[in-house]
C-alpha cells in the first residue's frame, strides 16, 4: 500500500534529554495508526515534529513522497491537508461553536457568516451534534459536547490527514467509547489517514488497523491491531496489560 507517512531516523533531543532516537515509521494511506506508548517516550514530540511544531535535529519525515521542511510545507500548503483533535478540545472560550469549527479555514475562504454557520452547522451533524449547537459557548457545553466540538472542527476541511491527541482523555468509559466510534465513522466518511497518539488501550483497540509502541524514542513494534495481544513482544506485552514488573522501568521520582 501507499504510505502517506515515512519518517527516517527521526531525532530530537532537549539539552541532555534524547526524546527522539533514530526513530523509524511509516503509516499506510487510508489506514488508522495508533501510537502508545508511556509518558515521556516521544509520541507528543513526534507529532508536533510531522506537524512543523518542532525541528527534529537529524532525520526526515516524508508526506506522501514529499520531503517536508519550511519550505515545501507552504508549496504544498500542508496545513490545509490537516486536521488535529487537541487533548482536552482546546476550543476558544470566547468564540460561540460556530466560529471554533471554522476558525482554522476562514483566511482561506471568502464566505458570508450563514454560509459558515451553515458549514459548521454540517460538521456538528457528523458529530452526531445538533445544529443549534452553534450558537452556544465551549463553557455551556459538556466534556463529551466539547471533545466533539472539536473532532467538527478537526474535520471541518475535509483533511487528507488527521491528528488525534489522547482523545478520550478526561471522558467516562461510555463517552470515551462514544467518541471512538465517532473517530472510526468520521474516518470513514472523510476518508482521511488518522495517527492517534494515546496510552488508552480500550481506544487503540477500537480506532487502530495498525499500531506502533514507542519506548525510549523509538517504534519497538508495529503491527495491526488484531495482533497486538499474541506479539511475543515483552515490552509491549508489559504495557497492554498494565503490570509494574517487567522491562519497562519507571522512576517514580521523575
Amino acid at each position: 500500500m501507499n504510505k502517506i507517512i515515512k519518517i527516517k531516523e527521526l531525532s530530537k533531543s532537549f539539552g541532555n534529554k534524547k526524546v527522539l532516537d533514530e526513530l523509524n515509521l511509516e503509516v499506510e494511506k487510508n489506514t488508522s495508526m495508533v501510537i502508545i506508548g508511556g509518558s515521556g517516550t516521544g509520541k507528543s514530540v513526534l507529532i508536533k515534529s510531522i506537524l512543523g511544531l518542532l525541528k527534529p535535529d537529524n532525520g526526515e519525515i516524508y508526506y506522501d513522497g514529499f520531503l517536508l521542511n519550511e519550505k515545501s510545507r507552504k508549496e504544498i500548503d500542508f496545513h490545509s491537508r490537516i486536521g488535529m483533535l487537541f487533548q482536552g478540545a482546546a476550543l476558544f472560550d470566547s468564540l460561540p461553536v460556530w466560529e471554533n469549527i471554522t476558525f482554522g479555514i476562514e483566511k482561506s475562504r471568502s464566505l458570508k457568516n450563514s454560509d459558515w454557520k451553515d458549514l459548521a452547522a454540517d460538521k456538528l451533524k457528523k458529530v452526531g451534534l445538533d445544529p443549534s449547537v452553534i450558537y452556544l459557548y465551549p463553557s455551556e457545553l459538556s466534556g463529551g459536547m466539547q471533545k466533539r466540538v472539536a473532532l467538527a472542527r478537526a474535520i471541518a476541511r475535509d483533511p487528507e490527514l488527521l491528528f488525534f491527541d489522547e482523545p478520550t482523555t478526561g471522558l467516562d468509559p461510555i463517552m470515551a467509547d462514544i467518541i471512538n466510534n465517532l473517530i472510526n465513522e468520521v474516518i470513514r466518511e472523510v476518508g482521511a489517514t488518522a495517527i492517534t497518539i494515546t496510552h488508552d488501550m480500550e481506544s487503540a483497540r477500537k480506532i487502530a488497523n495498525n499500531i506502533s509502541m514507542l519506548y525510549k524514542g523509538k517504534v519497538i513494534w508495529t503491527g495491526k491491531a488484531s495482533e497486538i495481544d499474541n506479539s511475543d513482544n515483552k515490552y509491549l506485552d508489559q504495557f497492554i496489560k498494565g503490570k509494574s514488573v517487567g522491562p519497562i522501568k519507571i522512576n517514580i521520582n521523575d
